[in-house]
């Protein structure tokens, strides 16, 4: 695995950090390949406004729920 250190200053996939097989496995390319594409399908999906409707219409709406605030989903402090 590459360092965290060394994070800052690979640029993109072809550095050989990360482009090059670790121990004989593509482990860490693999796993920022799917990463990749995960966020790439929830923002050309337009994920946040499905999940925000899903929350006000079935989690609030349907089950009478409370949604959670930002600090328990980002561990925020509330600013006034």
């Amino acid at each position: 695995m590459c360092p965290k250190k060394e994070w800052e200053t690979i640029k993109d996939r072809q550095d050989p950090r990360v482009a090059n097989n670790i121990n004989g496995k593509s482990t860490l390319r693999t796993t920022l390949q799917v990463l990749t594409n995960c966020i790439r399908v929830l923002e050309e999906m337009g994920s946040d406004e499905v999940l925000a409707t899903w929350i006000k219409d079935i989690w609030v709406g349907k089950f009478g729920k409370t949604p959670k605030s930002r600090v328990a989903i980002f561990g925020e402090v509330a600013h006034a």
